[in-house]
């Protein structure tokens, strides 16, 4: 989370986003605040503590860029997964399978 870039929170999970792969990452809030405190030295109890905090805020239906270990996963690739480049205007020839 560090190493991208700072986004508003959103619906209880801190962001960053890493803009030239066009993903942004996220973790529960509650959890990243209980990380945050135990890099500071409170370490005791974290794993309890992170565990407690996943059953409490983790809903039992999540959509599918949200996982069980309290972090989420966006993209925005679809600009980029719509872009026909596989055409035979490049030039290129494929197998008629392709």
């Amino acid at each position: 989370m560090e190493a991208g870039q700072e986004e508003p929170a959103r619906d209880g999970y801190e962001l960053a986003s890493f803009g030239p792969f066009r993903v942004s990452a996220g973790v529960l809030a509650p959890v990243a605040q209980r990380v945050r405190r135990a890099r500071q030295g409170r370490i005791e109890y974290l794993y309890q503590d992170v565990v407690e905090l996943l059953d409490t805020h983790l809903a039992a239906v999540r959509p599918a860029n949200q996982f069980m270990d309290g972090t989420v996963v966006t993209s925005k690739w679809q600009q980029a997964l719509d872009q026909d480049d596989w055409s035979t205007d490049s030039g290129e020839n494929y197998p008629q399978w392709w």
